[in-house]
């Protein structure tokens, strides 16, 4: 009987009222239990737990877990209530847990001091830390495996300035075994003296982290080569790697300092060398190689690798280059504010129809590098260096617009007094010659060049992130294509009507008489991009006062005949 009534009184303990039972009633003082040291204990003031009800209640669960009794089923719930609450049902938990054997009992204590501690998300004062701490130590002790404890501990020892031998202070953590204990300190040892590489500001995975040797920060080439848009090549009986990239060419070989760039020998201050089947070599090399800027934040132990733009000067081809190429960017999941459209690091292909056209059959993560070469070929044929830079040569000046032109003549060749006589003979496609007649008196002169001249910007933007043309190759590639946008048209808002009206064109998309901002296109343009954070700002108007500053004289270019 007196059993029975105990597990009462336990399932009475499952709901802590939230309000205070009655008026006036003073809180308690609370204690620490026995199995927490009193320099330890937490407490939470103004806190519901420390209702008089809600307290007497809590300590008949606490005598009983002292008293050595078995893990109640009332404790195996989510805990709810008061980040007090939490915590005190933390720590009952924590000694029934340890009355036991099975370690997955632990696993409710950590329940409910990450309860307390999400409470306290915003303050991260010593009190969120203190919990933090408890939450891991119990989850350690729960012998669970679905944290990375090196990564969690590893951040929450930096950002709460506290030691291994803290979180080894904590309740029951003796009962954690020397073998356990010393793989998990050399694990957070490891990932607190890990280098961190990142490309553009966006990390770079690698299956072979950077590491330290001889002085020299030291990276897996592959990644880092492969993110930067180069072929990577390996001869097994040479040992010797090749990097082919915007047509230069790196040899090097392994456990040798000699390397060739263009055929031009020069020495390395450190060999490459092989850890678990990745070649390593000086950060600063891998940058170099391909004009990169690389740089070094001891504190942070962070290796970045970016774009050298210094190369292009004054020259402002690249504000032209983000808006002219900024909707197409976007149909194909890009990022029109970065140039390449795509963070070096990766892409995720995640539509249907991208993937239908790329030819793949579930949502993957790949370089972006795959990825644009993947787009220049299946859109436009391209699948080399030449190719793409022959392709936007062409275009530039007879794309598209070419073809309208010849069909604007012999639209507007057409009498008025038979042109709808002409229209209606050609049934379906009727509307076609008068949607040709009606733009070529709209845009006269103008064609629709923008058509052309905006797809010139993601032509080159793809050619640099497949890793087809360096940095400066591909904006000298748009110089033209800029050049003629600049003194054809007057603003960004004219340039884009030009440039709808041609995609309805070439695309064989009736608008249906509606106007151009009334398309979709048009609409997503003025409302979507144009009032987009990022994306807004791109749409300069001065550029057109400024002209093209290109990448030789580094002064605005002339017209091109």
């Amino acid at each position: 009987m007196k059993r029975r009534w105990l597990s009462l009184l336990l399932a009475l303990a499952l709901t802590i009222p939230p309000a205070w039972a009655a008026e006036g009633a003073k809180p308690i003082e609370p204690t620490a239990p026995e199995w927490i040291r009193a320099e330890d204990y937490l407490t939470f003031p103004g806190d519901e737990v420390y209702r008089p009800e809600n307290w007497a209640r809590l300590q008949t669960l606490r005598e009983d877990a002292g008293a050595g009794g078995s893990f109640p089923q009332s404790q195996r719930n989510e805990p709810e209530g008061s980040p007090g609450t939490c915590y005190e049902l933390g720590l009952i938990r924590l000694r029934y847990a340890a009355n036991g054997t099975s370690p997955t009992n632990y696993g409710y204590a950590f329940r409910a001091f990450r309860a307390a501690r999400e409470a306290l998300e915003e303050e991260k004062g010593e009190t969120y830390y203190d919990l933090y701490f408890l939450e891991l130590q119990a989850y350690m002790l729960s012998e669970s495996r679905g944290i990375v404890m090196d990564r969690v501990l590893g951040d929450l020892l930096q950002e709460s300035g506290r030691t291994m031998e803290d979180f080894w202070a904590g309740p029951f953590m003796d009962r954690v075994t020397q073998r356990r204990r010393k793989a998990l300190e050399q694990e957070v040892k490891d990932y607190l003296e890990r280098i961190h590489l990142y490309i553009d500001g966006s990390a770079l995975g690698m299956d072979v982290p950077p590491e330290v040797r001889n002085g020299r920060t030291m990276v897996p080439i592959r990644a880092v080569a492969e993110a930067l848009g180069a072929d990577v090549n390996w001869d097994q009986e040479t040992k010797q790697i090749t990097l082919i990239r915007a047509g230069s060419i790196v040899t090097m070989t392994l456990d040798s300092t000699a390397a060739t760039v263009d055929g031009v020998a020069m020495e390395m201050d450190v060999a490459p060398y092989a850890v678990d089947g990745r070649t390593l070599i000086p950060a600063r090399y891998a940058a170099e190689f391909f004009g990169q800027k690389v740089s070094w934040n001891g504190e942070e132990r962070r290796v970045d690798i970016t774009e050298d733009k210094s190369v292009m000067g004054r020259s402002n081809l690249e504000a032209w280059a983000l808006p002219m190429g900024a909707m197409l960017a976007l149909v194909y999941r890009g990022d029109p504010s970065l140039y390449g459209n795509y963070s070096r690091t990766s892409r995720t292909v995640t539509g249907l129809q991208e993937l239908k056209s790329l030819g793949l059959e579930a949502p993957v993560r790949q370089q972006v590098a795959q990825g644009a070469r993947q787009v220049l070929e299946m859109n436009w044929g391209v699948t080399n260096r030449e190719e793409l830079m022959a392709t936007v040569g062409v275009m530039t000046l007879d794309g598209n617009d070419s073809g309208f032109r010849w069909e604007a003549i012999l639209a507007l060749s057409i009498k008025d007094e038979d042109f709808d006589a002409y229209v209606a003979s050609l049934g379906d496609e009727g509307w076609r010659v008068a949607y040709t007649e009606e733009l070529a008196r709209k845009w006269g002169d103008k064609g629709i060049w923008a058509w052309d001249l905006f797809r010139m910007s993601n032509l080159v933007q793809w050619g640099y992130a497949a890793g087809y043309l360096t940095y400066r190759e591909s904006l000298a590639l748009l110089e033209p294509a800029a050049t003629i946008l600049s003194q054809v048209f007057t603003s960004w808002d004219e340039a884009y009507e030009n440039f709808l009206d041609g995609y309805h064109w070439q695309s064989w998309t009736d608008p249906e008489g509606k106007d151009t901002w009334e398309t979709p296109l048009g609409k997503f343009y003025q409302e979507e991009m144009k009032g987009h954070s990022t994306i807004g700002p791109l749409f300069d108007d001065t550029l057109f006062k400024v002209g093209v500053i290109g990448v030789l004289d580094q002064t605005p270019s002339g017209v091109i005949a």
